[in-house]
């Protein structure tokens, strides 16, 4: 149909121009073959092109077609396989050690290498019966024996051993067992339970659950370490395997706000841990939203006392086994080396005796 029109559309024209003559037409009048040869000429080289047309036209469709065929084998092998990604196939199962409940029995200090004779110390940091500030054994103002008048040595003050610090707050948790004088814990991590990659604000007031991961405030330990008199410093570390290990300093103080409560004292190292926190004596503590120490805490986490930037950083992200460890863990290296995030993190304070 498409070639009979065109050429009756040509045959009319052709016919238009034989009634018009053009002067300048090179098919004259009177020259009827030659107008036909010219018309017959015009034909063919149309019906060449809509040849070559169709031609174009069916490689479309067949190429269409193929690439329809293709999206098809693909969906059917997609849906064959259940669409699981190739990581599920490559990411070998965690150990079976790792899933069990922890060990309740890492959390409490009787390691071997807290139980010998010498170190009596580092036996219960946390027992109960040492925080209830009503214990009557520590306080009991209303015991006979103190309050016998016709007795003078019962009404005195009591003598300094008992009273190393002046708050009645440390009087009701001196126990016989520590010689008088508690640990304070002011830094705990266990679990993993509690963000600790938070801002300058919150490490001031502190945060946490005491009897879980927590820490202190930076304000209350320079208050403690300041006018509470000399500190010491205890840090119990734990790794995955359940072994312990400790750093003591005998000399620990912190500096004020307007000193960016920076790490002033850290005394005499002892211990089995190995000592990682002299190199950040002297440093100013730095959070994510407050550093002192360039790129450090975005780098590393956490807030600390950062020096280029670290050889130790119980504040950073909590890693488990099988987790990537990156340049965020809770790093202690004179231990476990750089590439190991511990289990088990807690530091403690005390009047020195």
């Amino acid at each position: 149909m498409l070639f009979v029109g065109l050429f009756l559309l040509i045959f009319l024209s052709s016919t238009k121009a034989v009634h018009h003559v053009d002067p300048y037409d090179p098919v004259p009048e009177d020259n009827d073959a030659d107008m036909w040869r010219v018309l017959y000429s015009k034909l063919n080289r149309l019906m060449d092109e809509s040849s070559q047309l169709k031609e174009i036209i069916m490689d479309l469709r067949q190429s269409q077609n193929q690439q329809i065929n293709e999206m098809q084998n693909m969906l059917q092998n997609a849906i064959a396989s259940n669409c699981q990604p190739k990581y599920l196939e490559m990411r070998s199962p965690q150990t079976p050690e790792y899933n069990r409940p922890q060990a309740p029995d890492y959390y409490r200090p009787q390691a071997a290498d807290y139980n010998r004779p010498q170190a009596p110390d580092y036996n219960r940091p946390q027992a109960p019966d040492y925080n209830r500030p009503q214990a009557p054994d520590y306080n009991r103002p209303q015991a006979p024996d103190y309050n016998r008048p016709q007795t003078p040595e019962h009404n005195r003050h009591p003598t300094p051993e008992h009273n190393s610090s002046h708050t009645p707050e440390h009087n009701r948790r001196h126990t016989p067992e520590h010689n008088k004088r508690e640990w304070t814990i002011i830094l705990r991590r266990m679990d993993g339970s509690v963000d600790f990659q938070r801002n300058w604000t919150d490490y001031k007031h502190g945060f946490g659950n005491p009897d879980g991961e927590f820490f202190i405030g930076l304000e209350k330990l320079h208050t403690m370490t300041t006018y509470d008199g000399p500190q010491e410093l205890l840090i119990t570390l734990g790794d995955w395997e359940n072994e312990r290990r400790y750093a003591k300093y005998d000399l620990f103080e912190i500096g004020s706000e307007a000193e960016q409560y920076a790490m002033k004292e850290l005394g005499e190292y002892s211990g089995d841990a190995g000592d990682a926190l002299h190199y950040h004596r002297g440093m100013k503590f730095s959070t994510l939203d407050n550093s002192n120490s360039g790129h450090c805490p975005q780098n590393y986490g956490g807030g600390w006392w950062f020096n280029e930037c670290e050889d130790s950083n119980l504040n950073s992200a909590y890693r488990k086994p099988g987790e990537l460890v990156d340049l965020q863990k809770v790093l202690w290296s004179t231990w476990k080396g750089w590439d190991y995030s511990l289990k088990f993190a807690e530091m403690k304070i005390r009047s020195k005796g």
